[in-house]
């Protein structure tokens, strides 16, 4: 399994190229980022290694752009996994920070 959901990275660089007063544009390409992320979970399912890739992107995504990860969620079909996946990757972390072992990288 990649360590990273395939188109992801280029639609957020296209985000990051976009004005901030540009409503339009920036929603169709968080439409087109949870159109992507979607269809990876559905393909992929939910189980602990993919939860783990599609936490690092989507905590890639709130941490450079909180407003668009908050619009992200309302679009989603799945904003429950989402919101999972953010936290067992903060508790990932958290547990490695007090010597934990994990069996992947966080």
């Amino acid at each position: 399994m990649d360590s990273d959901i395939p188109g992801v990275r280029t639609l957020i660089s296209k985000l990051d190229g976009i004005h901030p007063s540009h409503h339009s544009r920036r929603r169709a390409i968080l439409r087109q980022i949870v159109i992507v992320i979607d269809n990876w979970i559905r393909k992929n399912g939910t189980g602990e290694r993919s939860i783990i890739v599609l936490a690092k992107v989507l905590d890639n995504i709130s941490r450079n752009h909180y407003y668009a990860y908050a619009e992200m969620l309302k679009m989603t079909r799945y904003p429950k996994v989402y919101q999972q996946a953010i936290n067992h990757l903060r508790w990932a972390r958290l547990h490695k920070k007090m010597g934990g072992v994990l069996s992947f990288d966080v």
